[in-house]
Formats: C-alpha cells, structure tokens, sequence
C-alpha cells in the first residue's frame, strides 16, 4: 500500500467516526478529517476513488442570451439520464461561433453525455426535417412550429430515460463546474419562445420507438446504444 493509500484511508476511518452517537468523539474525528484533507491536499473525489472530467457537445445554434428552448430541453434529458452537470458557452470552431454545451461527470459519464446529446440533437433534425419533406408549406419562418415539433419530440424520449439515481456523483460535478470556471457561472435564461400545441404532438409521435440506453454499470465499454426500432 502507498503512502497517498494510507492516507486516503486514515481520513475515511476519521470520517467514519464522525458519525459517531458521541458529539464529542464524532467532533475531534472530523476536525482530524478535515486537518488531514487540507494537509494533503485531499479532495472529495479522489477520497472516494472518482475521477470527474468534463467534455464539450457543439450544437447546431450560433450563440444567443438566452438558451433556445429545445436545447435547455435536450440538455435536461442529458443530465437526468447520466447524472451530469451541464453548462452552456460559446466556442470557436474555426468557422464560426456557436453555443456548446460542456457535461462534468464522474467516470466517464461526460464522454457518454457529450456523445449522447451530439447523436440526439442530429437525430432530432433529421426528424424534422422529415417533416418539414411531409408538410411543403412549413419552412424556417415558422418558429413556433419547428419549436414545438422539437420539444415534443425530446419530451417523448425523456419519458423512456430513467433518472441515474448518483446524487453524490451529481454534486461532485456541480463542484467541478464551479471550480473550471471559477466559482463564476452564469444563470443562463431561457427562451420564452411560443409553441405550437400541434406540433408538439407530431414530434411525440415522430420520436416513438426512439429510445436512449445506457451502457450497464461497471461496463469497460464507453459505448451508447441509441436505437429507434
């Protein structure tokens, strides 16, 4: 055993003893917790054995106050299915400006939240697009019905993704947000952009059989499995 183990492991024993019925005992023993962390420069998630990354998703949208509606969506079913802490910022491609979206996670879930959200966001298009082929008198002018097309498509995906359930991971990413960009993350505001009732029906219907998988815990593969049968 190093002696970072050993370490490590004197501190969760602290920890441990912290939750002690005796407030005095339980007190002495997290301040030695606390004492030891500090010490070592000992964070929570190398003491719990998890390693947070983060990854960027680029979107389709040039950069805007406030966030379109269906990508706040998008970015929503993103971190319930994962566990992940998402975050918008605009980034360079070498072309152009657009909107991203970087997913903080714990092992790996940021690569499968990045990746998941890029698969989505084209499928999403192509369904309207298809649509749009279905229905010759729509084009881009219509906003509302393009927008709600879009929202009832990911509502309809969202309903077949169970939540992660990794509370503790999803903290320590919201950590790891604060901490990348300096304590100093903006609230982005969303669009308040109407929609069409109709449409949003279309897309629920469009995206039936569209259904998001996670890879199984423990998995060594960083695969998504997306399929639409």
């Amino acid at each position: 055993m190093s002696d970072r183990e050993k370490i490590l492991n004197r501190i969760r024993k602290c920890l441990k003893l912290s939750k002690s019925s005796e407030p005095h005992e339980a007190a002495a023993a997290l301040r030695q917790a606390q004492k030891l962390m500090a010490a070592h420069s000992v964070d929570e998630t190398e003491l719990l054995g998890i390693e947070v990354s983060n990854k960027i998703a680029i979107t389709r949208c040039n950069p805007q106050r406030t966030i379109p509606l269906h990508l706040a969506h998008l970015a929503a079913l993103i971190s319930r299915a994962f566990a992940v802490e998402a975050v918008w910022e605009p980034v360079w491609t070498g072309r152009s400006h657009k909107m991203a979206m970087r997913y903080f996670g714990a092992n790996g879930r940021a690569d499968l939240a990045a990746y998941s959200h890029e698969v989505i966001e084209r499928t999403l298009w192509s369904a309207w697009d298809e649509y749009r082929r279905r229905m010759p008198w729509l084009n881009r002018s219509h906003k509302g019905i393009r927008m709600g097309f879009w929202l009832g498509w990911l509502a309809q995906v969202r309903s077949t993704v169970m939540e992660f359930g990794g509370e503790e991971e999803r903290e320590l990413a919201k950590k790891a947000a604060a901490a990348f960009y300096g304590n100093s993350i903006n609230e982005a505001k969303r669009n308040k952009q109407k929609v069409s009732r109709a449409a949003m029906q279309a897309g629920a219907a469009a995206a039936e059989g569209f259904q998001l998988h996670r890879p199984m815990e423990g998995a060594k593969s960083a695969q998504l499995y997306l399929t639409n049968d």
